[in-house]
């Protein structure tokens, strides 16, 4: 009788850790179709911001430092869920032409599901942000992203980009600098130069989504003003931005030692590089790559700041 009780309850227990693992497991690619297109803009290039921040400690391998660079990566894992929950709840028939793969189009959670899900990643969110002390960012980036998709702001080029995109990086950045060491003036010139890099670079994403952005009724750039000419505009920041970071370097390092000089070509390069493959797409698939290497140059950027932060 006892052997029996206790088989079963080993049974039991068998069965409920199963079912712990079973659901997590379903979690995890849950959340990852949710956050998949969006994590090389945000905790890749935090990542590296707050690898830079350590970098410039003398004791950068304390265990202490490191817990906190863990509950860094977390609070922008929960940065960009809460985000993209938002968005994606308000924004299914958009997806279902754009990216018919993330959970909501394909079935894969319900919508009250996702609901639930973002209420508790934001109360997550601010309650971490408060924990590591970037609360205040906490409540701008949630302000932001219920502005960006609870409301009619994501209609108008002008309102999709521009402020909550340069808002977005300097939310991110900043308190990416502040979880592992206080700001200097140094990096607050250097975040404040790349919200504003980010704000006007923002639209590069728009070529590759025309046809879902049609749908939805959004008055993205290549939209009002058509293609030929949102390609020349956006080729033409690109082209102003590779001077702008030339300058912005000369700025912050003077003079430039010859690993930043390296790293300046390296940079105006590629700027120069994105601005011909906006001009000369002929295809989604072209525009697709093209934001791709626009999220890689955001993060080589964030790297290169060891380089500034150490010259």
């Amino acid at each position: 009788m006892i052997n029996s009780l206790g088989n079963r309850y080993s049974l039991n227990r068998a069965l409920s850790a199963q079912s712990v693992v079973e659901y997590l497991s379903k979690e995890i690619q849950l959340n990852w179709l949710f956050i998949k297109s969006d994590v090389s803009t945000t905790i890749v290039p935090t990542s590296i911001f707050m690898l830079v921040a350590v970098s410039t400690l003398e004791k950068s391998l304390s265990w202490i430092t490191w817990g906190y660079f863990i509950l860094g990566v977390i609070y922008f894992f929960l940065y960009i869920y809460q985000f993209c929950l938002s968005n994606q709840i308000f924004g299914i028939s958009e997806d279902q032409t754009n990216k018919p793969f993330r959970p909501l189009p394909s079935g894969k959670v319900t919508l009250q599901g996702a609901k639930y899900r973002w209420i508790v990643s934001i109360l997550a969110y601010v309650g971490l942000g408060f924990y590591l002390h970037v609360f205040s960012l906490s409540i701008v980036w949630v302000g932001v992203s219920i502005y960006l998709n609870c409301t009619d702001a994501h209609k108008s080029w002008l309102t999709k980009n521009l402020v909550p995109m340069g808002l977005g990086i300097f939310v991110q950045l900043a308190a990416a600098w502040k979880i592992i060491t206080p700001l200097t003036p140094e990096v607050w010139h250097w975040i404040i130069f790349l919200s504003g890099w980010g704000a006007l670079t923002a639209t590069t994403q728009d070529f590759r989504d025309i046809e879902g952005d049609r749908l939805s009724q959004r008055q993205t750039l290549p939209i009002a003003f058509g293609e030929p000419i949102a390609r020349n505009v956006m080729a033409t920041i690109w082209i102003i931005m590779a001077f702008s970071i030339h300058l912005m370097l000369c700025s912050l390092a003077k003079p430039l030692p010859i690993s930043l000089i390296i790293s300046d070509v390296v940079l105006m390069s590629c700027h120069m590089y994105i601005a011909w493959r906006v001009l000369i797409a002929n295809h989604s698939s072209d525009d697709q790559m093209t934001y791709s290497l626009y999220t890689y140059l955001y993060c080589v950027m964030l790297g290169m700041s060891a380089l500034l932060f150490h010259a």
